[in-house]
């Protein structure tokens, strides 16, 4: 509906063919980086950013209250959908080349596929449109400022839908508002109070510790392949990164089960039981190591994790359940504080 009334006002050659140009364009954006993605669902995160939430059966009385009917409004309107899809493309599949491939981007292609891999997020979407618009067209917010609303909404998505398996529907008012505010900012201290108000009501939807404690406990990896691989993997690789305040996590680590996996043994799959080691000093260990043979290999990395569980556990001679539990229950507490 909406494409037939701008192309329907679009009439003479010249516009015309211009419109027909940038449809094409905005459709090859949107199909480009090998992805499918729904227009609809793409229109839809598009003008909550730029225009406000609406129900969805009134996106297109909405369109015809908000943009005007005339030939010039619509091909302006046209332009800013060509923008958008471009960064929409930009948050499901970023890479470096986006950034002028600048490292210190890199945070953004991790915390973007975390988000929409890991965490199965997709409300953040029209957050992620305003803030690409900002920081790199409109140029208002500061990569400081930009990398802290990321950090911080990869960190909240974390344990509020990852962990906890929380309702996404409590997170569709402050997101919306926030994406919609934001994209209007005009200036670094409408920013700063925008980000303000989004912090103030995200806090106020945390998960309680112990809710994330219950939770992250039960987290498991095994050599076989079982749904929670993803998560507990990126779980203990980010931990390694808040220890040792990297950006990214490390390409060269691979999991390690302090004690091997046991097929009827649950236990030996649960968090408490993990730790991350280098590929190389994983793979050296030999099959069915005691626990004492263990941390001599152990001693060998140089993961800050690896030295704060020998600090803690070097006295002792073996692994048993009852650790596993307590380190995964000293574990939570200490994650959900950071």
């Amino acid at each position: 509906l909406i494409k037939n009334a701008i192309f329907e006002k679009l009439d003479n050659e010249v516009p015309a063919d211009t419109a027909k140009e940038t449809w094409l364009q905005i459709r090859n954006n949107l199909c480009s980086r090998a992805l499918r993605v729904e227009f609809a669902s793409f229109y839809r995160h598009f003008w909550i950013s730029h225009y406000g939430k609406v129900q969805d059966n009134k996106l297109y009385s909405d369109f015809q209250k908000k943009v005007p009917k005339n030939e010039e409004s619509y091909l302006s309107f046209l332009k800013e959908i060509e923008g958008a899809s471009k960064r929409y493309a930009i948050i499901l599949k970023p890479n470096l080349e986006d950034f002028s491939n600048k490292k210190e981007y890199a945070f953004v292609i991790e915390e973007l596929a975390s988000i929409n891999n890991v965490f199965s997020i997709v409300q953040t979407r029209p957050v992620f449109l305003s803030l690409l618009y900002m920081h790199l067209e409109k140029k208002i917010l500061t990569y400081k400022m930009f990398k802290k609303i990321i950090k911080g909404l990869s960190c909240f998505h974390f344990a509020y839908n990852a962990i906890c398996s929380k309702r996404t529907s409590s997170l569709e008012s402050p997101l919306n508002t926030f994406a919609y505010n934001m994209f209007h900012a005009e200036n670094n201290k409408e920013i700063r109070d925008i980000v303000k108000e989004l912090k103030q009501s995200l806090i106020g939807l945390l998960p309680t510790e112990e809710e994330f404690v219950e939770n992250f406990t039960t987290l498991k990896y095994s050599k076989k392949s079982i749904p929670s691989n993803v998560l507990t993997k990126y779980t203990i690789n980010k931990w390694q990164c808040i220890l040792d305040g990297f950006d990214t996590m490390l390409p060269d680590s691979s999991i390690e089960q302090i004690k091997d996996e046991v097929a009827n043994d649950e236990g030996t799959c649960l968090i408490g039981n993990l730790i991350l080691l280098e590929q190389r000093i994983n793979s050296g260990i030999p099959a069915n190591s005691s626990f004492e043979e263990k941390l001599v290999y152990y001693n060998d990395s140089k993961y800050s994790m690896v030295h704060d569980f020998i600090n803690e556990n070097a006295k002792k001679t073996s692994w048993t359940e009852d650790e596993v539990f307590k380190r995964g229950q000293v574990w939570a507490k200490e994650y959900y504080a950071k």
